[in-house]
């Protein structure tokens, strides 16, 4: 099993990305699709941030796209950020809508809106998004992974575990799937899968790292 980071090279590595991101875009070397592309790497960087450095990303954002604003790849970007940081819900179903008619191509998007469906309570325009990637994008693994924690959610325990089982043929060293089919097999009754299940997560996970 590959070791783990520690905090502080993580940290290290962050801000060396940082660095060459802020290099790049205040070179005023690039320009149209090349700067916004340096933009939309950047913002990426600092979306996990709060406050002022989440509206720095949104402010990269908003330039990257006015830069190139055929470009679905920099909405849905927007829209991931919008969701997973401020979960500002209606501002990342309207850019997913628009990331989409640019490009209908991509599974990765529909899995997206799918989890921005299941936030507003529509479980079953978020199953028809997640069928739309798994026929666009088979062997995504987390398309499989999500369409299986939207049917629990909806109460189908059976098509949860069919879904969680190709997800992790798709990525068997991905606790997170054992994870999520221990509890639907525990649901199921199949306390003894459930338990498998468990030992797999417990298998998976990296031991907790010493304190010096």
């Amino acid at each position: 099993m590959q070791q783990q980071s520690t905090p502080e090279e993580m940290i290290a590595r962050h801000k060396r990305a940082l660095a060459a991101c802020n290099r790049l875009v205040n070179s005023g070397g690039l320009s149209g699709e090349e700067l916004a592309a340096a933009l939309l790497d950047r913002a990426g960087l600092l979306a996990p941030g709060r406050g002022r450095a989440y509206k720095r990303a949104l402010a990269d954002y908003d330039r990257a796209i006015a830069l190139a604003p055929k470009a679905a790849t920099a909405f849905w970007k927007r829209g991931q950020a919008q969701l997973l940081y401020v979960r500002d819900v209606p501002g990342a179903l309207g850019d997913l809508d628009k990331a989409i008619r640019l490009d209908p191509t991509q599974a990765d998007f529909f899995v997206t809106r799918a989890s921005i469906q299941v936030l507003m309570g529509e479980p079953e325009k978020a199953l028809a998004d997640l069928d739309r990637a798994i026929a666009l994008s088979p062997s995504l693994e987390k398309a499989w992974s999500v369409r299986g924690l939207t049917h629990f959610d909806n109460g189908n325990v059976a098509r949860a575990i069919s879904d969680f089982d190709e997800a992790i043929r798709l990525a068997p060293d991905s606790s997170a799937n054992y994870g999520f089919r221990s509890t639907a097999r525990r649901a199921a009754g199949d306390e003894a899968g459930a338990r498998a299940d468990e030992a797999q997560v417990r298998a998976l996970s990296p031991p907790p790292r010493s304190k010096p």
